[in-house]
């Protein structure tokens, strides 16, 4: 009926495979990753056209201070440690540094303090405000440092903490993990940084050590939290529509462990999907390969009814199919689904 049907022509015998996997009236729970997305196994995001790759043999420093003892900065501190490093630590509680400090770290009084004692300083605070009282307190003492920020934002945060940190005389290097606190220091952790190339290559090797997979997306300062909000928002419309479906089996009285390999399927279809989407949206061309946006249309109403009756929210899909009857009206009706990304850049 849809494009994605045909992106996944073996679906029967992919279901019939996985089939073994839910039983509908299995008293065993359904096998699940851990309680979030980070607990997956990320592959290694290349092929963006600004990413770089760095050598890891050169570029380590020796000592290392770290802002911020929450999970991820005494991860980084803990891995540090083991690595041999004279690691400075501050956090604002003062008392949360004193496991580190019993590993081997070296306390501060303040963070302009500690932000002393090393070349390259590690941020990882609460959010980007905090982020910014810590700047305050700083001040000068950042003058000729490095500055990399792990601290999960906005690309608009990150190019505002950027402005500080030159403001105070320091390079910049914003960076995001993509991981469990736990898993820093492993490949299990993806780390994206974007910024200063000449302060990704001056420490990488030091960088390497929170993560055998660590990826430079380019100088512009908030190319790492676009990526990681973008992975973030994948992950959650996914399990919205996930929970939304589920909600409507439920209110039909279907046992909800049945859909497992059906959502498995699907979800693999579009992913298989991707790099031609991706193509079409680059260069403008959105071909019709099964159906065009008519049929569409008819199916996200049937969804949208079908929605309302089981009491499940609409607007999602009821977003989607306004976005549709937009290029319709416009006379795109041959044309893929791919082709609202017209409406939704309006």
């Amino acid at each position: 009926m849809l494009a994605c049907r045909a992106a996944h022509p073996q679906r029967a015998e992919y279901l019939e495979a996985h089939a073994v996997t839910v039983a509908v009236n299995a008293s065993e729970s359904i096998r699940k990753p851990g309680p979030a997305w980070f607990q997956l196994r990320r592959p290694h995001l290349g092929g963006a056209d600004n990413e770089r790759r760095i050598e890891m043999s050169t570029g380590q420093a020796s000592q290392v201070t770290v802002l911020g003892l929450g999970a991820i900065g005494a991860a980084v501190s803990r891995v540090l440690l083991a690595n041999g490093y004279r690691t400075a630590v501050w956090n604002r509680s003062a008392d949360k540094a004193t496991a580190l400090v019993e590993h081997g770290a070296r306390p501060a009084a303040s963070a302009a303090d500690a932000v002393a004692t090393s070349e390259l300083v590690i941020l990882a605070v609460t959010d980007y405000a905090a982020a910014r009282a810590v700047l305050e307190q700083v001040g000068a003492a950042l003058t000729g440092k490095v500055l990399v920020n792990l601290t999960t934002g906005t690309p608009e945060g990150a190019r505002r903490i950027q402005r500080m940190a030159r403001e105070r005389g320091a390079d910049y290097l914003d960076g995001c993990v993509q991981g469990g606190a736990d898993q820093v220091g492993t490949a299990e952790a993806t780390l994206l940084y974007s910024g200063s190339l000449a302060a990704y290559e001056a420490h990488a090797a030091t960088l390497h050590t929170l993560s055998t997979s660590s990826t430079f997306l380019g100088e512009s300062v908030g190319t790492a939290n676009l990526y990681d909000l973008a992975i973030l928002n994948l992950w959650y419309e996914s399990q919205s529509a996930f929970l939304h479906m589920l909600a409507t089996f439920q209110d039909e009285g279907e046992p909800v462990k049945a859909f497992v390999p059906y959502a498995e399927w699907i979800l693999e279809a579009t992913r298989a999907g991707f790099a031609d989407t991706a193509t079409q949206v680059a260069e403008s061309s959105y071909p019709v390969e099964v159906g065009g946006l008519a049929e569409h249309a008819r199916v996200l109403g049937d969804l949208v009814e079908m929605r309302e009756k089981s009491g499940v929210a609409v607007a999602p899909v009821a977003h989607l199919a306004g976005l549709v009857r937009q290029r319709l009206d416009s006379g795109a009706d041959r044309q893929d689904l791919t082709s609202v990304i017209a409406a939704i850049r309006r």
